[in-house]
C-alpha cells in the first residue's frame, strides 16, 4: 500500500463537498489564509508498535498512522480524506497510584 492514501468522496453518500474544506477555502479567497492550506476537522495518530515495557517505549520515535478527517457537507458523515504513514514519540502512560488517583486532592 503507497502512502498518503486519499478518499475523495463521502463513504456514504458519495458526495465531494467537505465543510471544513468548503470553509478554509473560503478564507483563502478572502485573503485570510494562505493558497493550498489544509485544516481537518480531526487529526488521529494511532501508533503502530505492540508495547512491552512502557518505561523502556518512553519517549521513543515510534512509527505512526496519521489520519486526516472532514465531514461531508451534504450527510454529515465524518470521514476520513487523506491518510499518511508517519513517525511519533511514544509517550509514557502513568499509572493511577499514591497521589496520582485522579481524585483532585
Amino acid at each position: 500500500m503507497e502512502y498518503p492514501l486519499k478518499f475523495k468522496a463521502c463513504p456514504n453518500c458519495g458526495s465531494e463537498s467537505r465543510i471544513v474544506e468548503s470553509a478554509v477555502n473560503e478564507e483563502i479567497s478572502k485573503g485570510n489564509l494562505k493558497v493550498g492550506t489544509k485544516i481537518p476537522a480531526l487529526v488521529t495518530r494511532t501508533a503502530i508498535f505492540a508495547p512491552t515495557n512502557t518505561t523502556i517505549m518512553a519517549r521513543r520515535t515510534i512509527p505512526m498512522l496519521i489520519g486526516y478527517y472532514d465531514v461531508c457537507a451534504d450527510c454529515g458523515c465524518l470521514y476520513c480524506v487523506e491518510m499518511q504513514k508517519g513517525t511519533g514519540i511514544a509517550e509514557p502512560q502513568m499509572k493511577p497510584g499514591p497521589g496520582n488517583d485522579g481524585g483532585g486532592k
